[in-house]
């Protein structure tokens, strides 16, 4: 059944309501003054095929207007699966995202326009495109702030095509208990690099890597809400959970209102979103997690009007394809933490990422795209060491790479630091994002 509010028109009934009943194929139109007492206006028998969708359309009736619709109290009862629609854009155009929720977890469509959801910023978007050093403490490490520090002395400035240097801070070093905020590592790091000239790639990390301590993964009163990563060694944020989402959201505007508009930085990225944690891991499912990453995307995007931000999306079964697509229409761009060609990558352009989905349109020159080139490219124990430092340029090339991150401790011959800051400035195309709307200005 489909119940539809649409509000008070002249001459016209308050609600409408739909019967379907499957066993006698017959179809009931009704209406209702109080949305209470129905009043049948017509039937008939309907042979529907097995599968039946339901939705709401709504059109602003004059070809070439534009119009508002807003559609609330809809229920769709006694099916087993559930369509839902999805935001609006300006101008009329609007997107339609559908998706099976069932017990297996079906994969879902997405149908949508070319114009993203998120309106384009009304003033300039900051935009400094090209190759940064990549830092590596981990946020857990009790040095982590002199150790990042160090780094940025020994390595920003090797090059005056380095544009600066990329930096993570934890959720839990900004937001140490619930309310209270701590600036100190951000603007130091901040201070630091606008020392140099250089501007700063910002992830805002929710995961440690390779160790058991959590700390500033989480602010400290959430420590029950830190989770050992399965079957790799670390720690990560539960961010499945709808109470961890929510209190990391509302810290995240308090970030926003205060960086959003600082020319240092140039880029805000997320944690890596492939979740690390094996499906079924105490109260994880990928269905929990992509629902509250479906929470986050729209909110991120509209925190940081004024800096490019990417999700860091390199896999996700089921659902990366149509999150790339929902970051794209929250008006950010893509992230990897590798510079090979992850499921997330191949997705970004348009094609088929396997059981992680295939990409609703070719988002490059589209949106910013972010890479960190890592020990799995420029290490001699890399699992992703193929080819030429060149190819690997080569390819970032291809997939429209403009933020690139390297790090500095490349052990494979041929892909060494000197190695790679010979080859630098390494990104062919700088062109401001077509999701930006020519808004880019150089700080």
């Amino acid at each position: 059944m489909v119940t539809a509010a649409y509000g008070a028109v002249a001459g016209e009934p308050a609600c409408l309501k739909i019967d379907y009943v499957s066993s006698t194929s017959q179809l009931t139109y009704s209406s209702s003054a109080d949305c209470s007492a129905w009043v049948p206006i017509s039937t008939g028998t309907v042979f529907f095929p097995a599968t039946v969708y339901a939705g709401i359309g709504v059109t602003s009736v004059s070809a070439g207007s534009s119009t508002t619709a807003e559609v609330d109290n809809v229920n769709i009862n006694n099916v087993s699966r559930v369509s839902y629609t999805h935001s609006t854009t300006t101008g009329g155009s609007y997107t339609v995202r559908a998706r099976d929720v069932d017990s297996n977890n079906s994969a879902y469509s997405v149908a949508s326009t070319a114009t993203p959801i998120a309106a384009p910023p009304s003033s300039g978007v900051r935009w400094v495109p090209g190759d940064y050093v990549k830092t590596t403490a981990q946020i857990g490490d009790s040095n982590y702030l002199t150790s990042t520090l160090a780094q940025i002395d020994s390595y920003v400035n090797d090059s005056a095509e380095l544009k600066g240097a990329f930096v993570k801070i934890g959720w839990g070093t900004f937001a140490p208990t619930s309310g209270t905020y701590d600036w100190t590592v951000m603007d130091a790091m901040l201070a630091r690099l606008d020392g140099y000239g250089k501007k700063a790639i910002v992830q805002i990390g929710w995961k440690n890597f390779n160790t058991t301590n959590g700390a500033n993964t989480t602010p400290a009163d959430l420590s029950a809400d830190r989770v050992a990563l399965s079957p790799s060694t670390g720690v990560t944020a539960a961010m499945w959970r709808a109470s961890v989402m929510t209190r990391f959201l509302a810290d995240l505007a308090v970030f926003a209102a205060r960086y959003d508009s600082d020319s240092r930085i140039a880029l805000i990225v997320t944690e890596e979103l492939v979740p690390s944690v094996v499906n079924n891991t105490g109260d994880f499912t990928r269905a929990g997690y992509n629902a509250q990453l479906e929470r986050m995307m729209p909110v991120w995007g509209s925190l940081f009007p004024h800096t490019p931000s990417v999700g860091r999306m390199n896999s996700l079964c089921t659902y990366a394809a149509d999150l790339i697509e929902l970051q794209y229409q929250s008006g950010m761009g893509r992230g990897d933490p590798d510079a090979h060609q992850t499921a997330g990558a191949t997705i970004f352009n348009g094609g088929d990422g396997g059981c992680s989905g295939t990409g609703t349109r070719d988002y490059r020159g589209l949106a910013p795209h972010e890479n960190v080139i890592s020990c799995p490219n420029i290490c001699t124990n890399g699992k992703d060491l193929t080819g030429t430092l060149a190819q690997t340029v080569s390819r970032m090339d291809t997939n429209k790479v403009h933020f690139r991150s390297w790090y500095p401790s490349g052990t494979a011959s041929g892909r060494t630091w000197s190695d790679i800051l010979a080859i630098l400035p390494t990104v062919a195309d700088t062109t401001c994002p077509t999701i930006y709307a020519s808004a880019c200005v150089t700080p």
